[in-house]
């Protein structure tokens, strides 16, 4: 249950950072286009967000 609200939640930051840009480019309002960046920022880091405990594991040899 926990992974389908993520999807969601990053499915809309993903149209938020697009409706915002969108209308930013449209009307040349610079302050939605900062609003679209930081939407799409916030939905990398989301996607791409690291576990500090895969980080700490050494690779194990063979």
């Amino acid at each position: 249950m926990k992974s389908i609200y993520r999807g969601i939640i990053m499915l809309t930051l993903l149209v938020l950072a697009m409706f915002s840009y969108g209308l930013g480019f449209a009307e040349g309002a610079v302050i939605f286009v900062v609003i679209g960046a930081l939407f799409e920022i916030v939905f990398w880091l989301g996607v791409f967000r690291y576990s500090p405990a895969k980080m700490n594991s050494k690779p194990k040899h063979s």
